[in-house]
């Protein structure tokens, strides 16, 4: 018998913006100050962020450091044999 893959999906609405300028900075601040701590501090399991841009992945990638998360990031730029390393 196959093991059923349960998969829970959850999509959050950013604040009102006064511009599209503060879009990334909203998406930021709405993650590390809201999200942040549900996701990585008290979830046991796994969890994909998918990030609109690269410049949002970067941003991402020095806050995750900067925490000391042990997090496995892939971008488009990342070589084939290191995504595999990471799944």
């Amino acid at each position: 018998m196959a093991a059923e893959l349960s998969v829970k999906i959850v999509l959050k609405r950013l604040p009102q913006l006064q511009s599209y300028e503060q879009a990334s900075d909203s998406r930021f601040t709405m993650f590390t100050k809201n999200l942040w701590t549900g996701i990585y501090e008290d979830c046991p399991g796994y969890t994909v962020l998918l990030v609109p841009s690269y410049f949002d992945y970067v941003r991402l990638r020095a806050y995750f450091k900067s925490r000391n998360a042990s997090v496995a990031m892939i971008s488009e730029y990342t070589p084939s044999k290191e995504c595999h390393r990471m799944r």
